[in-house]
């Protein structure tokens, strides 16, 4: 056991890395630059920390270094989807090198340097075995890694990851230092998590996103632009995923795109899948300005997803469903039952036919289900 808290910080680490590269390139518009700029920053910070790390000498010091790790692991995430509108570009916009640097470096400085921390701190917690301390912490980086590969990726976002990540930092902290009191910081990353994340959409936030997703239909079908956005609202600041639908005046189906991951703010969630649902839905041709008469446009705002072990727990009208099985996934909306007249069982076999999979690939399937809200 007395390895144990090595082996939880290497999979703390490459997890926490793994979190910062994907809301880097989301953030960065998917630019692969940012993905030798993340290493590079991350092994440049994270040595600096480790140099400050050796010059601790505090019985506790490695206890404490999981506490600020949990600390400032969420704030991390936060931060880096919080680059665009803190360097004033918009979605689309693409953003200088060195602005891109600087960014990165300045958001990923805090959580670098804690991790760095610990590393010399293990050391001296080992009785300065430095071999043994490699050793088990390149385990639980390639254990973390394996997990976030086979387990979580695709699966899990980025928020629900990091609050993850920090409650078991702070349980290692507990373990180290045995003292009740670290066992209250358990509060913070469930507080910071429900508040940001959970959140309802005022009604007026609601007529912006609609208004919103309308305009850029509009811009983007008529002459390729995008609408020109100053975000005051700090409720759609904030990460989200979102659906845009796109009917007919008929009511037939016209376009419907969206993201399951809350990894840009939401706002932009919407700008992004408005044009991508007037333009990118494979099923349709993209739309002209002719179509434009008489559309009826829906934004649905989804919650993170939940595991689903339970099938008969599926409400139909509350809850939506994703499905994923032998590297194909599909996924069902809330409204989306309601509106054909499915009951549950029809629900599922229909999302298993959504991945290209047979009718009863759920049962054997991983399925998450998620609610929704419907802005229309």
């Amino acid at each position: 056991m007395i390895y144990l808290p090595v082996i939880l910080m290497g999979v703390s680490s490459i997890v926490l890395q793994i979190l910062c590269l994907r809301q880097l390139l989301s953030t960065f518009s998917g630019n692969e630059l940012i993905i030798g700029i993340t290493f590079a920053v991350w092994l440049m910070i994270v040595s600096l920390g480790s140099f400050a790390g050796s010059r601790i000498n505090n019985k506790n010091a490695f206890g404490l270094s999981f506490i600020s790790v949990a600390l400032v692991s969420q704030l991390t995430m936060i931060l880096i989807k919080s680059v665009r509108p803190l360097a004033g570009f918009e979605l689309g916009e693409v953003i200088p090198l060195v602005t891109t640097v600087g960014w990165t470096v300045l958001s990923m400085a805090l959580l670098c340097i804690a991790i760095g921390i610990q590393f010399p701190l293990a050391v001296s917690y080992l009785k300065e075995r430095a071999p043994e301390v490699y050793s088990f912490e390149a385990a639980g980086a390639f254990a973390g890694g394996v997990l976030f590969t086979f387990l979580f990726a695709g699966r899990m976002e980025t928020y629900t990851l990091a609050m993850i990540a920090a409650v078991i930092n702070i349980l290692v902290s507990f373990y180290l230092m045995r003292k009740k009191i670290v066992l209250l910081l358990l509060i913070l990353p469930a507080v910071l998590y429900m508040g940001l994340y959970r959140t309802p959409v005022s009604e007026s936030g609601k007529d912006t996103l609609l208004r919103l997703a309308k305009e850029t239909i509009t811009k983007y079908v008529k002459n390729g632009s995008l609408p020109e956005v100053v975000m005051n609202n700090k409720r759609l600041r904030a990460n989200g995923a979102t659906f845009v639908t796109i009917k007919t005046e008929e009511g037939r189906l016209r376009g419907c795109i969206g993201n399951i991951e809350p990894t840009m703010p939401l706002y932009q969630s919407v700008i992004r899948n408005a044009v991508s649902a007037s333009s990118r839905d494979t099923r349709f041709q993209p739309m002209k300005e002719t179509d434009l008469e008489g559309i009826e446009v829906e934004v649905t705002i989804l919650s993170p997803l939940e595991p689903l072990k339970n099938k008969k727990a599926v409400e139909i009208g509350r809850h939506g469903l994703y499905l994923v099985k032998d590297y194909r996934s599909g996924i069902l909306l809330p409204q989306v039952p309601v509106e054909q007249g499915w009951d549950r069982i029809t629900f599922l076999k229909q999302v298993s036919r959504k991945a290209g999979l047979p009718e009863d690939a759920w049962k054997e399937a991983d399925l998450y289900s998620f609610t929704a809200e419907i802005i229309k």
